[in-house]
């Protein structure tokens, strides 16, 4: 395995992420006559969302980086430790972009990457893993695939489970396959209530006007999550 601060090359964990509506939100920015409005688009969304991860990252695991409307954390291997670290952080950056109305879908896959960030190249099953099962979710969420469950069962503790790490809940989530067609799957899913004013955020955009049918869904799914999460703790 080839992995420093240039290069990774080998097995580990990646999360990938989805902006729901980013058309209409970099469209909008069209609009503003400020010179520099663009730059302050970057630096709200896109740094200080980043941030998170270094933030939680104490041991230089996870590594990061965007381009348009995807976000892509990965790490250093495929370790118990960097399990920890990647999945609770995109269980808080998915729902600090909630909390800032930005929806938001992704998944954290496993597999091998090659990722050479200076020059922009990623490639490797991890990132096919995670981006395929980022895509089908018909929700605003973050879930394990089953391929990172399967590590993660190979490699974790014995007793440990995305629940009793990372707060991650078994739940059939809302799917929706290449040709339309609405289904679920029994996959660990973030609890991104961890910030208490997610609910409210996502009762209040699923309500606002204009919004699509095929879009409210996705909040209405959500909600639905969120609910069996607190019907476990009653």
């Amino acid at each position: 395995m080839e992995n420093n601060k240039n290069i990774i090359n080998g097995n580990c964990w990646v999360a990938y992420f989805d902006l729901l509506g980013f058309k209409k939100y970099v469209l909008d920015f069209d609009f503003l006559t400020h010179p520099h409005c663009y730059g302050v688009f970057v630096e709200e969304l896109y740094n200080k969302i980043l941030e998170r991860f270094k933030k939680l990252d104490l041991r230089s695991r996870i590594f990061t980086t965007w381009f348009s409307d995807t976000f892509l954390a990965y790490t250093l291997d495929d370790s118990y430790e960097s399990f920890i670290s990647i999945a609770y952080g995109s269980l808080l950056t998915c729902a600090e972009l909630v909390m800032k109305h930005h929806p938001v879908r992704g998944a954290l896959g496993t597999g091998r990457l090659y990722a050479e960030q200076k020059k922009n190249i990623f490639v490797g099953s991890a990132l096919i893993d995670a981006y395929e099962y980022g895509e089908k979710q018909n929700w605003i969420g973050f879930a394990v695939t089953p391929k990172a469950e399967e590590k993660f069962n190979d490699i974790a503790p014995e007793g440990k489970t995305p629940w009793t790490c990372c707060d991650y809940h078994e739940y059939d989530v809302p799917m929706k396959d290449e040709n339309g067609k609405f289904y679920s799957e029994k996959l660990w899913a973030a609890n991104i209530e961890r910030l208490s004013e997610v609910r409210r955020i996502i009762t209040e955009d699923a309500n606002s006007q204009g919004l699509k049918d095929k879009h409210k869904i996705k909040y209405e799914n959500t909600l639905k999550f969120l609910n069996s999460i607190q019907r476990k703790k009653t």
